[in-house]
């Protein structure tokens, strides 16, 4: 590229001498052979795909190849300067992405070899008011190795549309010849060739080749790092459109990240009765809060009791009875709401609140330490249009304010829904074989909240990048005819096809860096 893009330059400033435009062609000519020979394993794969009865962007390169191949024959014979420039660029682009997608595939390979758990999200139409949701599922091995490779919509359309353009390009060049027939057959047979070439190569941007292997390379460095692999294309289209995606509240709050800041007692009912009381409730419950109050219990050698007619309230707080008394646990709003005293110095911001038979018994303050991977896996996916979050977890002390103030959460993004909804939830599984769309093989949110972000910012930008190589081929074809239909063949020159190619690939590139903004 630099060798035949330096002396296409040098001769559109007019500094190759008129006794060395031989050189200058010959020059050219070898970059043309050169690029082909390191560029023949792709050319292999053009042809191979043929035999598959496919027509890919290789194959085009192969008929770009074979007419560049012989227009540079005859600019040998006739001293004219070839587009080899551009052929070179297009081919370093197809190298690349060879490169980008070998490497693709192995990052993704040693993610899944160094795995020794596999967590997955599958897709459950009409899970909440009418939205898709993505459950969380056993990953299989299987869901990946299956579909990793497989090609996406997106490169479909791109591969119609090249076998199109090259029906296209090859009309455009049939008509210069005839059009120009007049002038003797050698030399309208020379401008259909000439014509022929350049829009092939007008015909597909250079970075059409990266418009899918570069985003998808790009996102799997980041995914390495968080153990994510993406189901291949599986995985993209299954996480587009508007889905609802389940938190727990261990996604939140792991068992490491709550402790106990403090505790306090009123009444006449001992302490280690408060404390057995409340932890009967939290664990008959499942509370997130659970865990904690057991290792309080056990550390006071307390007795364990059974609770039973669990009851949910909708402002913050729940009712149980252990061994015979009503046993009320909430916060402080919700003690007030339901006619329990609560003095002025015992309001604590995040407390859980333990009334027994009407009247309060304890309070133990609770700090919540905001992880890493719950804040990250909360931004990333609350920053994203169609996408929200609901908790599916019962535990009264997680409400809008609470999120707001913890993770900055805008309410809106974050539904809670009523108990009586988040129990059915919790119930719900896809029907049939679940199909994994991604897979973590570690814990915690955020993996698998970058999995699904990243899925849904994949397929645009692979939709937008494809979209872009059509317009670029479009509007190449149509100004390649309408040279020819001028009679303006003077422009065809290879500075001007080189500077079209590099003129495309400055929005190409800034496509394809989308995949690092999730």
């Amino acid at each position: 590229v630099l060798i035949s893009a330096a002396s296409t330059v040098m001769y559109a400033m007019n500094l190759v001498q008129d006794n060395r435009m031989r050189l200058m062609v010959f020059t050219q000519f070898m970059s043309l052979l050169v690029s082909g020979l390191l560029g023949s394993f792709q050319l292999i794969e053009g042809v191979a795909d043929l035999y598959r009865r496919r027509f890919s962007l290789n194959t085009m390169l192969v008929f770009t190849f074979l007419v560049c191949l012989l227009d540079g024959i005859v600019c040998l014979s006739h001293v004219r300067v070839p587009c080899c420039a551009a052929f070179s660029l297009a081919m370093t682009l197809s190298l690349w992405s060879a490169y980008q997608r070998r490497s693709t595939e192995m990052s993704q390979m040693d993610t899944m070899r160094k795995a020794t758990r596999l967590d997955g999200v599958a897709v459950c139409d009409g899970y909440l008011d009418g939205q898709k949701g993505f459950v969380r599922v056993d990953g299989q091995v299987e869901d990946f190795m299956d579909n990793h490779n497989a090609v996406g919509t997106p490169e479909k359309v791109l591969n119609v549309y090249s076998l199109v353009a090259m029906f296209a390009a090859f009309a455009i060049g049939a008509a210069a010849c005839v059009l120009n027939v007049s002038e003797g057959v050698a030399d309208a047979f020379s401008k259909g060739l000439q014509v022929t070439a350049v829009s092939l190569l007008a015909a597909m941007p250079a970075t059409a080749f990266i418009s899918q292997s570069r985003p998808a390379w790009v996102l799997e460095r980041r995914f390495h790092k968080l153990g994510t692999v993406l189901c291949g294309w599986q995985g993209v289209q299954g996480a587009a459109g508007k889905a609802v995606f389940p938190v727990t509240y261990p996604d939140l709050f792991p068992a490491d990240a709550m402790r106990l800041n403090g505790m306090k007692f009123f009444g006449a009912m001992e302490p280690d009765e408060v404390v057995a009381y409340a932890a009967a409730v939290l664990i008959a419950d499942k509370s997130g809060l659970g865990d904690l109050f057991a290792y309080l219990l056990d550390s006071r050698q307390g007795r364990h009791y059974n609770a039973g007619s669990l009851t949910h309230y909708e402002n913050g707080g729940m009712s149980a009875m252990v061994e015979g008394d009503s046993v009320l646990i909430g916060s402080a709003s919700f003690m007030k709401d339901m006619d329990i005293e609560v003095p002025e110095n015992a309001k604590v911001s995040y407390a859980v609140y333990v009334a027994v038979e009407g009247e309060l018994c304890g309070l133990f303050a609770v700090s919540y330490e905001k992880t890493q991977s719950a804040a990250a896996g909360l931004t990333t996916l609350t920053a994203y249009r169609g996408l929200s979050c609901a908790l599916v977890s019962d535990d009264f002390m997680i409400t809008h304010g609470f999120m707001r103030s913890k993770f900055g959460i805008k309410p809106k993004r974050f539904a809670l829904p009523d108990f009586e909804t988040r129990a059915r939830l919790r119930e719900v599984t896809p029907e049939g074989q679940p199909k994994c769309l991604v897979m973590s093989t570690n814990l915690g949110l955020a993996p698998l909240a970058y999995g699904i972000t990243g899925a849904r910012m994949l397929g645009r930008t692979c939709i937008a990048g494809t979209v872009l190589s059509m317009i670029g081929g479009i509007l190449g074809l149509g100004i390649m005819l309408l040279l020819v239909i001028l009679g303006a063949l003077q422009l065809l020159t290879p500075f001007n096809m080189f500077l079209y190619q590099l003129v495309w690939m400055i929005p190409a590139f800034l496509i394809t860096e989308w995949t690092r903004s999730i």
